[in-house]
């Protein structure tokens, strides 16, 4: 997903030179193409699909073509949520309330908060992607969204940036991790500033759930009950992407 958005960022800004500046060769392991096939990736990029469909072998998962969005209207919303709730008919309403919640907020996010300041690096408007995918034999879903906007640690209001130096550090994870706990809003609207704690409130009721999120160089994994880690690497991956991947082990939620 992230080289499928830079790809297309490139293209956005060299629009006359289009693919003259990116070159590559279609992946030599079938697996591989099989990946970038089922999530749609050569058509988003205008590149041709190499050849025939490949051939699915025994595999029970659905992998969700991508998706490139400017706006999280009602309508899109409605039609992720109900993407995403496909392998948990059985769940009680409380926990699909708070399932619904977790989706809504992250979509909602990648485009409310991403873009709150000027980038660092020029942008291919104001976008997201989305993708994932569907395990209905084994009630898992995986729901991964990115955006190129200025990260998680850039849109930390400057009270809650001195609290996390305080607390957590400075760095992009202990940042992240501030973010996660204090809870913050960079649009300072009525029932904003709630993402973190919708996600891990329904996180800490399943069995088997995780939130992982990547912004710039600062990485941040939750597994429920204060279950977290933060940390940094080298490069910065030039946004965010959140993963929030869910599996129902047919407990009564």
């Amino acid at each position: 997903m992230i080289l499928c958005a830079e790809i297309q960022r490139c293209k956005h800004l060299r629009p006359g030179r289009g693919f003259h500046t990116i070159n590559g060769n279609y992946p030599h392991v079938n697996e591989v193409y099989k990946v970038l096939y089922d999530l749609n990736f050569y058509r988003i990029i205008g590149v041709p699909e190499d050849g025939h469909p490949p051939q699915t072998e025994g595999n029970q998962q659905v992998r969700l073509k991508m998706a490139s969005f400017v706006k999280a209207d009602a309508e899109r919303i409605a039609q992720f949520k109900e993407i995403f709730t496909i392998p948990f008919s059985e769940l009680s309403s409380k926990a699909r309330k708070r399932m619904q919640g977790s989706i809504i907020e992250a979509i909602i996010n990648s485009l409310e908060h991403a873009f709150s300041s000027d980038p660092k690096y020029p942008q291919f408007g104001r976008r997201a992607w989305l993708s994932g995918y569907i395990n209905e034999r084994d009630s898992e879903i995986a729901m991964v969204i990115f955006d190129q906007g200025v990260g998680i640690p850039e849109t930390l209001p400057r009270t809650m940036t001195e609290k996390a130096k305080e607390f957590f550090g400075l760095s992009d994870s202990a940042l992240i991790c501030a973010a996660s706990a204090l809870g913050r809003t960079a649009t300072h609207q009525s029932g904003r500033g709630k993402g973190f704690k919708t996600m891990k409130d329904f996180i800490d009721i399943c069995d088997d759930a995780e939130l992982r999120v990547f912004s710039n160089r600062g990485q941040f994994r939750y597994q429920g009950h204060k279950d977290q880690t933060g940390t940094d690497s080298v490069g910065s991956i030039g946004g965010t992407l959140v993963m929030l991947r869910i599996r129902h082990k047919g407990n009564d939620l």
